[in-house]
C-alpha cells in the first residue's frame, strides 16, 4: 500500500494512493531438483490504472537447483503490457 504523496501524482498534479496484492504457489516434488511456481497479482491506484480498472499480472515458471547454480525460466505478463519469457541464473559463491 502506498498512501497519497508527491511521488504518486498524475499529470494533472493529483496525488493517488496505490494498492498491490498478490498470491503465489510453489510445488517442489520430492527427489527432483525442480520447483514449479505460479503467481497472480492485482494493482489499483497510481501505478495500476488500466482504464481505471486496475492491472492484473501473472507468472508461471520452473526453477532447477543444480549446485552451485539455480536456473529459472518464467513466463510473465499483465493486462497492461505484453507477455515475456524471462530466464535467470544465480550462482552461489
Amino acid at each position: 500500500f502506498t498512501p497519497r504523496q508527491r511521488a504518486t501524482r498524475d499529470d494533472d498534479g493529483r496525488a493517488h494512493r496505490n494498492l498491490y496484492s498478490f498470491a503465489g504457489l510453489e510445488f517442489a516434488p520430492t527427489g527432483v531438483p525442480f520447483t514449479l511456481k505460479g503467481q497472480v497479482g492485482y494493482e489499483r491506484g497510481a501505478f495500476g490504472a488500466v482504464d481505471d480498472g486496475g492491472k492484473w499480472d501473472w507468472l508461471a515458471g520452473i526453477e532447477a537447483e543444480l549446485d552451485p547454480a539455480r536456473f529459472s525460466l518464467d513466463y510473465v505478463g499483465s493486462n497492461a503490457d505484453g507477455d515475456a519469457v524471462v530466464g535467470s541464473v544465480f550462482l552461489k559463491l
